[in-house]
C-alpha cells in the first residue's frame, strides 16, 4: 500500500518529515539512497540539506572561515610546517624560483623558505615574492646588520636584500614573510620580511623588511644573486606555517 493508500504498492510522492503517512524519518542504517557519491557528506544549511563532495586524501573535515559550513582542509596544518616546495639545482642558474598553490593572508602564519647555495662570485642576494601568479617587482624596502657591526640600508627597490655579498664558497640561511590579512583593521596590506643567515667567512646576517604592495595572498618566491649564478647542488625548500 503507498503511503497515502488506494490499494497500490507504488510509492507515491512524500516528504521525509514527522508528519502522519508523509514518508517518516530517514533511515540511515545502510536502507535510504540519495544521488551521492562515495564518501560524500551531507550538511545543512539551515534550510535544506547540501552536499559537501569528499575531499583528497589524507584531508581533514573543518568549519569554513564564516564558521557556517564545514569543508576540507590538510590533516593537521595548523601550526605545523608543511612543506610546499622543495629543489635542488643540477645546472648553473641565475635564480631558483619556487610556486605553490595560493594561500591567503587569513590561512597563513608565515611562509618559511630555506636555502643553502653556493654562488659563482661574490654578490649581494635577493628575494622577490608572488602573488596572482606574478612576481612583485618593485616597492621593496630592507634594512641589513651583519655580526661584523655594518648596517646596510636599502631603499626602494625590486627585491628584498636577504644576504651583503657574502662570500661565494657557500651561503645558507631561512627566510620568515608574513602576508597581510584583509580581515584585519590594519589600513596596510604590507607584506613583512625577516633573514637569517650566514656565509663561508662565519659572517652571520640578519635582514628585516616590508613591501607595500597591497598583497593579501603569496603563491611563489625566487632567491637570486645580482651577479653571477648559482652553483650545482644549491637547494631550495619553501614551507607553509598555517593558522
Amino acid at each position: 500500500m503507498g503511503f497515502s493508500g488506494g490499494g497500490t504498492s507504488l510509492l507515491k510522492a512524500h516528504k521525509h518529515t514527522s508528519a502522519v503517512q508523509d514518508g517518516g524519518k530517514l533511515d540511515m542504517d545502510n536502507v535510504t539512497e540519495a544521488e551521492l557519491t562515495q564518501g560524500d557528506v551531507i550538511y545543512s544549511d539551515g534550510n535544506a540539506l547540501q552536499r559537501l563532495a569528499i575531499g583528497a586524501a589524507t584531508n581533514a573535515l573543518v568549519v569554513n572561515g564564516a564558521a557556517n559550513a564545514p569543508e576540507w582542509a590538510v590533516a593537521g596544518a595548523a601550526g605545523k610546517l608543511e612543506l610546499l616546495t622543495s629543489s635542488v639545482l643540477t645546472g648553473t642558474a641565475s635564480e631558483m624560483a619556487s610556486s605553490f598553490t595560493s594561500i591567503n593572508g587569513a590561512d597563513l602564519s608565515s611562509l618559511v623558505v630555506m636555502f643553502d647555495t653556493k654562488t659563482s662570485v661574490s654578490a649581494d642576494f635577493r628575494l622577490q615574492i608572488s602573488t596572482g601568479g606574478s612576481f612583485i617587482t618593485g616597492n621593496y624596502y630592507s634594512n641589513l646588520l651583519d655580526t661584523l657591526g655594518n648596517a646596510t640600508a636599502s631603499g626602494i627597490y625590486d627585491s628584498w636584500l636577504i644576504l651583503n655579498a657574502p662570500d661565494s664558497r657557500r651561503q645558507a640561511g631561512d627566510i620568515q614573510i608574513y602576508i597581510a590579512d584583509s580581515t584585519q583593521t590594519a589600513s596596510t596590506a604590507d607584506a613583512l620580511m625577516m633573514s637569517n643567515g650566514c656565509d663561508s667567512n662565519a659572517e652571520g646576517q640578519m635582514s628585516g623588511g616590508s613591501n607595500n604592495a597591497s598583497t593579501y595572498s603569496i603563491d611563489g618566491v625566487r632567491i637570486y644573486p645580482v651577479s653571477g649564478s648559482l652553483q650545482v647542488g644549491s637547494r631550495l625548500a619553501v614551507y607553509a606555517k598555517r593558522n
